[in-house]
């Protein structure tokens, strides 16, 4: 994959994490190797997303767009713009969420050969 795209889509999750996150919880980043993908999480103890933004996030139509713990605005297009270079490199976007309580994305990348 790319490295610069795959930076940007890690730094946008981890930005997001700590941006729907209130100061004293916190953001975890994990790693796994599998044997044809590589799995990485990052997994937060935020604001959380209803399964309509979800659905949202996942369709071509709308971006979602939500303000921080403390006010921060949001756009939308950090996320887009995830999984378009998600894309590019062949990866997935899998977002399991519980309003109220947190997220996890987890980014599939296929192994180069």
């Amino acid at each position: 994959g790319d490295y610069n795209m795959i930076s940007t889509v890690i730094r946008n999750l981890i930005s997001n994490a700590i941006k729907y996150s209130e100061s004293d919880t916190e953001v975890k980043i994990s790693a796994q190797d599998q044997q044809n993908e590589v799995i990485i999480q990052v997994i937060d103890q935020g604001i959380g997303l209803s399964e309509k933004e979800i659905a949202k996030i996942n369709s071509t139509e709308i971006q979602v767009s939500k303000k921080g713990t403390a006010g921060e605005k949001g756009t939308g297009l950090g996320l887009e713009l995830c999984k378009a270079f998600l894309t590019k490199n062949n990866g997935l976007l899998e977002i399991t969420s519980d309003l109220g309580s947190g997220s996890t994305f987890q980014l599939k990348l296929p192994k180069g050969g």
